[in-house]
C-alpha cells in the first residue's frame, strides 16, 4: 500500500425556504425537505502529491467561485490549485450554485452559497487529519436505468426517448480498503442526468439515493457519486412513447437499482486491484467559439418571456467578442486510474471517447465550473436543446461553433493521450 486517503462528509442542506434550480417549469420556493444534500470530500496523497476531491449532491459549480475556493484551499493547505477538483452530481433537485445563468434555471441564494466556504476549508482539515493506507480495487458492470434523449420528429429534434440510439450504461465502482479490510472510501461513476422527478422538494435525487442506500451497508466508508458525460441521456421513464416526470417514488426507485447493481459487483466480482505508482494532475483551458452572427431561433417566438429574459442577460453579461473556456482537467492514480473532469454539460460521445482512448479512464462532466452544454458537431447541425435551445436558459449568446468537438478531441489527444506516470 503506497496511497493515502482521507475521506469526510458533511451535510450542507440550505435553510428552508428555497428556490431550486435546474427546471424552468418548476414555480415557487421548495419548503420540505425529502433527504439531505452532502458535500463529500477525498484527499489522496502519495510522496508529498496532493489531489483534493470534492463531491456535491448540487446541480454544478460556479467557476468564479472554485477559482476563489481553489486560492483558498492553497492559502490554507498548500494544495496545488490544479489539483483540486469540485464535482457535481447534477442533482435538479438542489438549489442553484451559479450566478451566471439566467433567473429560468433558478436564482442563487448568496447566503447559502457564502456559507460553504468555512465548510469546504474545515472539510479538507478533517479529511486530511484521518488518511490512511488504502487499497483500490476496481470493479465493471452496467445499469439500464438511462436513455438517449434526442430523437427526430419530422425535421426537428425533440427531447423524446431515442430506444434505437446508443445509450452508454456502463457502471464503474472504485472501492478503497485500508490495511484493516474496512472499506474506507467508494466511488461509483455512471452516465445520467439526475432528472427523475420535479417535484419541488430538496433532495439528492437518485444518485444520493443510492448512496444512502449503500451506507446502510457499508457504513464506515464515504461513498460518492461521479457524474459522467449525460448531456443527452436521461432516467428512462416513459410512457407512450414520451417522457415523463417521475414522482419522489420513481426517484427512490431508480437510486435502489443503481444501488443493486453496485452491490451485485461487490458481491459477485473480486475485481481488480489498482496499482498506484503516482499522482499527478493538470488543467487545460479550452477555448469556445461562438457562431457569429447569431440572432435567436424563430422558434422561440413562442415563448416571448423566455427570449426576454435571454436577451437582457446577453445584453447585461455578454461584451462583444467575448469567448469562453472549458475547462479539462485531468486527475492520474497511478497507471491502471485517472479521470477526465470538464466543466461543462458534455454529451456521451466525449465520454466514450475519452474511455476508447485513454486507458483506465473515467470523464466526468460538471467539475469545477459550468460552461453549459457541449454538444458534437452533429449534433449542432441538427439542432435542439442540447446544441441551441439551452443558451436562453443558461444565457449564452449564441450556440457554439460547429468546430468546437474537434479542437476538444484534438486537445484530449495531445494533452492527455499516452501519458504514463514512471513509478
Amino acid at each position: 500500500m503506497s496511497l493515502l486517503l482521507g475521506t469526510y462528509e458533511l451535510e450542507i442542506s440550505p435553510r428552508l425556504p428555497i428556490q431550486l434550480a435546474g427546471f424552468a417549469h418548476r414555480e415557487g420556493n421548495a419548503v420540505e425537505v425529502h433527504s439531505p444534500l452532502f458535500l463529500k470530500t477525498f484527499y489522496f496523497e502519495r510522496k508529498g502529491k496532493e489531489i483534493l476531491l470534492f463531491i456535491g449532491d448540487v446541480i454544478w459549480w460556479d467557476t468564479d467561485l472554485v477559482r476563489k475556493w481553489r486560492s483558498s484551499i492553497y492559502h490554507e493547505y498548500h494544495i496545488q490549485p490544479d489539483s483540486i477538483c469540485f464535482h457535481a452530481t447534477h442533482n435538479h433537485s438542489g438549489p442553484q450554485t451559479s450566478y451566471s445563468f439566467t433567473s429560468l434555471l433558478g436564482v442563487a441564494d448568496s447566503s447559502f452559497l457564502d456559507s460553504l466556504e468555512e465548510k469546504i476549508i474545515e472539510s479538507v482539515r478533517l479529511a486530511k487529519s484521518n488518511k490512511e493506507y488504502v487499497t483500490p480495487t476496481l470493479r465493471q458492470s452496467t445499469c439500464d436505468i438511462s436513455v438517449h434523449r434526442r430523437y427526430f420528429e419530422g425535421n426537428k429534434v425533440v427531447m423524446q426517448p431515442n430506444l434505437n440510439a446508443f445509450v452508454d450504461q456502463n457502471l464503474s465502482i472504485v472501492t478503497f480498503e485500508n490495511e484493516m479490510k474496512d472499506l474506507k472510501g467508494m466511488f461509483i461513476h455512471y452516465a445520467c442526468h439526475p432528472t427523475s422527478t420535479d417535484a419541488n422538494v430538496i433532495s439528492a435525487e437518485f444518485p444520493g439515493f443510492c448512496c444512502s442506500q449503500l451506507q446502510k451497508k457499508y457504513k464506515e466508508a464515504v461513498i460518492g457519486y461521479l457524474q459522467g458525460c449525460c448531456g443527452d441521456v436521461r432516467p428512462a421513464l416513459i410512457k407512450d412513447n414520451h417522457f415523463f416526470r417521475g414522482s419522489l417514488s420513481d426517484m427512490e426507485r431508480i437510486g435502489n437499482q443503481l444501488a443493486e447493481s453496485v452491490i451485485q459487483a461487490l458481491e459477485h466480482q473480486s475485481g481488480k486491484k489498482l496499482e498506484m505508482n503516482g499522482i499527478e494532475a493538470k488543467v487545460i483551458q479550452i477555448p469556445l467559439s461562438f457562431q457569429k452572427p447569431y440572432s435567436f431561433n424563430k422558434d422561440m417566438e413562442a415563448f416571448p418571456k423566455v427570449l426576454e429574459i435571454w436577451k437582457e442577460h446577453v445584453a447585461k453579461h455578454w461584451k462583444k467578442n467575448r469567448e469562453l473556456d472549458l475547462e479539462m482537467q485531468f486527475l492520474q492514480f497511478g497507471n491502471e486510474l485517472s479521470f477526465v473532469c470538464f466543466s461543462g454539460e458534455m454529451v456521451q460521445k466525449y465520454g466514450v471517447f475519452v474511455k476508447e482512448n485513454i486507458p483506465n479512464s473515467l470523464a466526468l462532466g460538471y467539475c469545477n465550473g459550468m460552461v453549459g452544454y457541449v454538444p458534437t458537431r452533429t449534433q449542432i447541425r441538427e439542432g435542439g436543446y442540447e446544441s441551441e435551445d439551452f443558451i436562453y436558459y443558461f444565457g449564452l449568446p449564441a450556440p457554439f461553433q460547429e468546430g468546437i468537438e474537434e479542437i476538444i478531441l484534438h486537445s484530449i489527444k495531445n494533452n492527455l493521450v499516452g501519458d504514463k506516470i514512471d513509478g
